[in-house]
């Protein structure tokens, strides 16, 4: 499977940040669904119908606060760092 997220799309894919009952943020970009990936099985169909990914517009992404990268995600939203210093992340790329 191939994502095009070059700059300048109308459109980007991107992985979706939940967050549970306690505020705490997670992905559904697991080992499981990764393999789905890898091994070709995965569409883009089935990983939007199970909210893993969607695709915002440019004018949408200024409502989101999106992380550049997986590293950027797990370093600025730890819950090691202080509450007042924790981003709270919408969005993830796909680089």
């Amino acid at each position: 499977m191939y994502i095009y997220s070059d700059y300048g799309r109308i459109l980007v894919p991107l992985v979706i940040v939940h967050y549970d009952k306690n505020g705490n943020p997670y992905h559904k970009l697991d080992p499981d669904n990764m393999k789905r990936i890898m091994s070709g099985k995965g569409t883009i169909d089935w990983y939007l119908e199970n909210q893993i990914i969607e695709y915002i517009s440019v004018e949408e992404a200024h409502n989101y606060l999106v992380a550049e990268s997986a590293y950027d995600y797990l370093n600025r939203s730890s819950s090691a760092r202080s509450e007042a210093n924790r981003y709270r992340f919408t969005h993830i790329m796909i680089p």
